[in-house]
């Protein structure tokens, strides 16, 4: 192994992922990067999953399956990082399929950008019957513009994203809470820097059994909302009670903790208070962010918007 082509470890999680596993397989199978191996957590699958992983690993994929302790999906992804034994590490799904050259673009993004923690890519969507749906290109790509976007909604495809090991332990790894990939984003980001590549390194599959739409509603917005206000005093300096408010569109007039919050990410991230208030993606955030009566934030968000034209 040389320092250009570190090894690279899939840290995969399934349960009852046929009959989508052997194309995710396949295409770890067919990357153009060779120096990787699997580390698959199997959550007590009952649909031949786990027959098809040992038909592929290790004499097809290198690797290890783990079987026998089935956990939540985010304790069994923070058990993998646990288990990993190199820095680099690629999520992917059961589901999912990767585009041959993910790892190697991925790995070159890495060594080329050391302060980045954790780097995703944009993705094309997929039915069950793998037809394609669209290219998905619109998460922002640099740090600055991804916390922005932090304020109101996710910022990376979890299957397509490739971390460091390191960074993930010391942010705490992932939790077992739902949407377990949005809370890690949010901690690294208090951190480290989060980035996206331009180009969709990833087919990302949708269908009635994925786990996103199985979580029920409740109580994955009350994980969300946990995440966000543990986060927001470090990431966006301003109080667990107005990151409450401001999430959950309660401030009557949020125009103070907006701009309070443009002010520490001058302070915190570089550049003028200034620059960072009239920023697209902050102004879009902030709109996204804002209750619909709160007709005067809204006036001077569309003011700033005017003013920079």
């Amino acid at each position: 192994m040389t320092a250009s082509s570190p090894a690279i470890t899939w840290l995969i999680p399934v349960k009852n992922a046929m009959p989508y596993l052997p194309e995710t397989l396949e295409s770890i199978r067919c990357q153009t990067y060779s120096n990787h191996e699997v580390l698959v957590w199997d959550n007590g699958s009952t649909d031949g999953t786990l027959e098809e992983l040992q038909r592929w690993i290790p004499d097809r994929i290198p690797g290890r399956i783990v079987t026998g302790r089935p956990l939540s999906v985010g304790n069994s992804r923070a058990e993998l990082v646990r288990m990993a034994n190199t820095e680099l590490c690629a999520c992917v799904d059961g589901d999912d399929i990767n585009l041959p050259h993910r790892l190697e673009k991925e790995v070159a993004f890495m060594l080329a950008r050391p302060e980045v923690a954790a780097v995703g890519s944009q993705v094309i969507r997929i039915d069950e019957t793998g037809a394609e749906h669209g290219q998905f290109c619109n998460l922002p790509r640099e740090y600055d513009d991804i916390v922005h976007r932090l304020l109101h909604t996710w910022v990376m495809w979890q299957p397509a994203v490739m971390f460091r090991r390191s960074a993930v332990i010391e942010a705490g790894n992932y939790r077992d809470l739902r949407h377990e990939d949005y809370d890690l984003w949010l901690r690294l980001a208090t951190r480290y820097k989060l980035a996206n590549m331009g180009e969709c390194l990833l087919k990302y599959r949708v269908h009635k059994n994925n786990l996103t739409y199985a979580i029920p509603a409740p109580e994955a917005e009350r994980d969300v909302n946990r995440a966000y206000i543990e986060a927001a005093p470090t990431l966006f300096g301003c109080t667990p009670e107005e990151a409450d408010m401001l999430r959950n569109k309660r401030l009557s007039f949020a125009a103070p903790v907006l701009w309070r919050i443009a002010r520490h990410l001058s302070q915190k991230n570089g550049g003028t208070f200034r620059d960072r208030l009239v920023s697209r993606s902050f102004l879009e955030a902030a709109g996204q962010a804002v209750r619909r009566r709160d007709f005067a934030t809204r006036l001077l968000i569309s003011a700033l918007r005017v003013s920079v034209r």
